[in-house]
């Protein structure tokens, strides 16, 4: 039950604006005797109260004053309120820095406007509140939450694209406190080695950030690792709130995956990676292509056809380069299949599909994979076409819009060639 459910409805419309009175009076230099005494009201009323507290707290400007600092402090001397405050700052860390009211898919529980800062405030108030020795014990109960959505706040405050003089890095500053207060200093020290914190915010729009992040941890055997995992299941199983949350979801429970089990994939996994083949961002759908290529041994896959009609249904796609890798992956797993299996799904998409607008890559993708499969489920020995033959001698293949150029057939359909062209 909420704190604030113990007290009477008047004294919680009042708190607001007593916390606003305090802050009003302290930024007026009172005398050090009542200043003392006002920041014990503001713990006092953090014990009653801590979600109003709080959410009038982060409603100030960024970035936050000596006077909002100290107040802060006060807020957290006591770790009785620690939790329910962790949880209203996980709350407003689900907004976006100046995101509209109508932009968000549920209802807003808190006040934004269309130049909303109160998530910077959220991140900034962290570094106040995570290194106090009164949330130890909040901060590891909390850890998976804090990690994701500060992972989430850097990627928007990137997107911010403010003048260097003010640029918002608390959700940085913010991320590297969690991990020096959860006992993983090393893992800050080998990130700080790789040159991690100096390009964060500029280049988390790449995912490589995002990767080295989590096999960093992985690497140390971070002791939060099955908190931080179910977290991380739970977010997908309910869907992030925006679809560029899904990318660092994917990223991250993919590096966690490959570094602490073993093949074969487990199902339960299997089946949101399965979901992502066809999410409505392509880059997901790569991502997710791109580890389900490299499962094995493919044959122990439960429910193998309804992997193959996921991957199949990704030829669908309006965006070229999910085709290409969905081809890349079919291509992939043809030694590992059994390939009646998988001759039966493949023939029948090949020949009913329509490949009128398909890049001429994916054109010679088609052919040569669809030989395959058709060699393989016979048993005979591959034959060497006409058109075949020409490739492979380095000619040129002639089609009704004219003349497609290429590389040799081992050069241009080798795996590794056709991812280089994926980006």
């Amino acid at each position: 039950m909420e704190q604030e459910t113990l007290v009477p409805v008047e004294f919680l419309l009042q708190v607001s604006k007593i916390v606003d009175a305090i802050y009003k009076q302290l930024r007026e230099n009172c005398f050090h005797n009542m200043k003392c005494a006002m920041l014990r009201v503001i713990t006092l009323l953090t014990r009653t109260s801590p979600k109003k507290v709080i959410f009038q707290l982060m409603d100030y400007p960024v970035p936050a004053d000596d006077t909002l600092v100290q107040m802060w402090q006060a807020a957290g001397s006591e770790a009785t309120p620690a939790p329910h405050i962790l949880k209203t700052i996980l709350l407003i860390l689900k907004g976006k820095p100046g995101e509209m009211e109508d932009s968000l898919t549920e209802k807003k529980r808190f006040p934004l406007d269309a130049t909303n800062m109160m998530a910077l405030a959220a991140s900034q108030a962290l570094c106040t509140f995570l290194p106090l020795g009164s949330y130890k014990k909040a901060v590891a109960q909390f850890f998976p939450q804090l990690l994701m959505a500060l992972m989430f706040q850097v990627f928007y405050s990137s997107e911010l694209r403010l003048m260097p003089t003010n640029r918002t890095l608390y959700a940085q500053d913010a991320l590297r406190v969690l991990l020096n207060c959860s006992g993983l200093q090393q893992v800050d020290i080998t990130l700080m080695k790789n040159s991690f914190w100096n390009h964060l915010s500029q280049d988390l729009r790449h995912h490589y950030r995002v990767y080295l992040l989590a096999k960093t941890l992985s690497y140390y055997n971070f002791p939060q690792f099955p908190e931080t995992l179910c977290y991380l299941y739970k977010l997908s199983v309910e869907g992030p709130r925006r679809s560029e949350d899904s990318i660092i979801v994917v990223i991250f429970l993919t590096e966690l995956l490959n570094n602490f089990f073993k093949e074969p994939f487990p199902e339960v996994f299997l089946v949101l990676f399965r979901k992502w083949i066809n999410d409505s961002n392509p880059v997901v759908s790569k991502l997710s292509l791109r580890r389900i290529a490299y499962m094995s041994p493919a044959n122990e896959i439960e429910n193998v056809s309804s992997l193959l009609i996921a991957i199949l249904d990704a030829f669908l796609s309006k965006d070229e380069t999910v085709v290409l890798q969905a081809l890349l992956t079919l291509r992939t797993l043809l030694p590992r299949l059994d390939k009646v299996i998988y001759s039966s799904f493949w023939v029948p998409w090949v020949v009913n599909a329509n490949l009128s607008d398909s890049s001429r890559l994916v054109l010679q993708v088609v052919g040569c994979t669809w030989a395959e499969v058709l060699i393989s489920a016979s048993g005979k020995e591959k034959p060497v076409p006409q058109k075949e033959a020409e490739l492979k001698a380095g000619k040129q293949v002639t089609r009704p819009d004219g003349p497609i150029p290429h590389k040799t057939q081992t050069e241009a359909l080798a795996p590794e060639s056709l991812a280089a062209n994926i980006p």
